[in-house]
């Protein structure tokens, strides 16, 4: 018989028909253990989870009683537009999330133009620019 793995003459296990060479590695490689399944990484970190916590209540509270700062008194605002984004922090050190300075009520109609049409947005007084320094918006005024 010959060793199917290299093709030498002396077999060890006649069962797979290996030399004692390669049934050794066999066994060694049976012996490993593959690893379990680690745990899914999680979509939202822990900082972010309590953010959006907070975030949730703060947006409850902030749509009572408005209307979409877009249409006007018929239409009911669904969305909170983040005037001047939603990263970073306010010149508090309060989270940009949770800075209600910037929150401005809109139904998603409006929410879905005023993003596709920065330029409108802004001379409208939807949203800032983000890229300007303090020191030049401050020069704007």
């Amino acid at each position: 018989m010959i060793c199917v793995e290299c093709g030498s003459l002396k077999i060890e296990n006649r069962e797979l028909k290996l030399c004692g060479t390669c049934n050794k590695f066999r066994r060694k490689v049976d012996m490993v253990k593959l690893p379990e399944d680690p745990k899914p990484i999680a979509k939202v970190s822990d900082v972010q989870s309590k953010l959006l916590q907070k975030y949730a209540q703060l947006k409850k509270k902030f749509m009572l009683n408005r209307w979409c700062a877009y249409h006007g008194k018929p239409c009911l605002p669904t969305d909170i537009h983040h005037s001047a984004g939603r990263v970073g922090v306010d010149e508090n050190g309060v989270p940009m999330l949770l800075a209600t300075q910037y929150f401005v009520p809109v139904c998603r109609i409006a929410h879905q133009y005023i993003e596709e049409h920065p330029k409108w947005a802004k001379e409208n007084g939807f949203s800032e620019n983000r890229l300007l320094s303090k020191a030049s918006k401050e020069e704007e005024i």
